[in-house]
């Protein structure tokens, strides 16, 4: 199955941060980034999920492995899935 949102980083910053969990978690967040870029919005047991609180609206949690996670949006309309956030342990 095609990809069908694209994945996007909202700053320089998690842009370079992304690229970091590439290196550190490399086979996981390849996963992770064919099942954003198909099902974003699609919750994944305890890995995938909505964020929960009221400025926290629309954020989604992915854990990629061994704390590593990243947070993200996702943009409907031009069907792209944004992150926000990348932590390559947790916070």
């Amino acid at each position: 199955m095609p990809p069908i949102y694209q994945i996007c980083a909202a700053s320089k910053s998690e842009e370079r941060a992304w690229r970091a969990l590439t290196v550190s978690h490399g086979n996981k967040l390849r996963h992770y980034y064919d099942y954003l870029s198909r099902t974003p919005l699609n919750q994944d047991g305890e890995r995938v999920f909505p964020m929960k609180g009221p400025y926290l609206a629309g954020v989604w949690e992915c854990e990629v492995g061994g704390g590593a996670r990243l947070q993200y949006t996702v943009d409907e309309q031009s069907k792209k899935v944004i992150i926000r956030e990348v932590n390559t342990a947790h916070p």
